[in-house]
């Protein structure tokens, strides 16, 4: 598939910071797709997970809509809560 080149510089990166910023916010995407998996196996929607692991409502939404990073307290919570578990796989 051809780019045409006026479109190209949305497909790049600015500068090594911003691709480390997008490479975060996909392993966030990816923990919170989990997180999303399991509150829906156990019919927990966002505010009762935010009640459960002691964050306010906001936040949740902040996390899922990307605006706020993912920080190991939550996901330590979020496993407590949850009964899950994260394991990381290296490739």
């Amino acid at each position: 598939m051809l780019i045409n080149p006026e479109f190209k510089h949305l497909f790049e990166f600015v500068d090594h910071d911003d691709k480390i910023e997008h490479n975060a916010q996909m392993i966030s995407y990816r923990l919170l797709s989990e997180i999303a998996k399991a509150c829906n196996d156990k019919g927990i929607n966002n505010k009762q997970l935010a009640k459960l692991t002691g964050v306010s409502a906001s936040y949740i939404t902040q996390l899922f809509r990307g605006s706020s990073p993912v920080n190991m307290r939550f996901l330590a919570k979020c496993e407590m809560v949850l009964d899950m578990t994260f394991e990381f796989l290296l490739r």
